[in-house]
């Protein structure tokens, strides 16, 4: 019984924990674009139709081939590792005010982020007993929820420290 607990609760935090950092950052990505290479409103929307462009090239294509081949773990924590490199490198936007270096790392950070969610996703649904994978299913759309509902709170806590 513990064992089965455990298969889908830490998948659980490893995801309240991806979406709740991934929030904080969306949640002042425009404030920074405008601060860091002054981007407008034009500007900042090109920046999230390519976004939105790299999660379709990410989910949709990428992942529907990869997931098969190597498995829900290894894309999750391929995914996260990719992620994290994006992260880091749009924390490095200050040092690098480029938009080039911006293109490269929201790649990168989406590419991960679209490898990361839906298998974690699938994780978490098959480490679920039959009879509760719905169950399971929901509450963890409710906890990702929560995640993106409380790290824009938080980010807009610790935004008066930005430098």
């Amino acid at each position: 019984m513990c064992s089965a607990w455990a298969a889908w609760h830490v998948p659980f935090a490893a995801a309240f924990s991806f979406f709740f950092a991934a929030t904080m950052l969306q949640s002042n990505f425009a404030v920074d674009l405008k601060d860091v290479l002054q981007f407008g409103p034009i500007g900042i929307g090109w920046i999230l139709f390519a976004v939105g462009v790299m999660d379709i090239v990410a989910q949709g294509f990428l992942t529907s081939k990869l997931l098969p081949r190597v498995g829900a773990s290894v894309l999750a924590k391929s995914g996260l590792a990719i992620n994290a490199i994006g992260f880091a490198f749009i924390a490095c936007l200050t040092f690098v005010p480029r938009v080039e270096f911006l293109l490269v790392s929201i790649m990168i950070f989406t590419l991960g982020d679209g490898l990361f969610q839906p298998s974690i996703n699938a994780i978490i649904s098959n480490a679920a007993p039959g009879d509760a994978q719905g169950l399971v299913q929901g509450a963890n759309q409710s906890q990702q929820a929560l995640a993106r509902m409380l790290g824009p709170l938080l980010a807009a806590v610790l935004s008066p420290f930005k430098s």
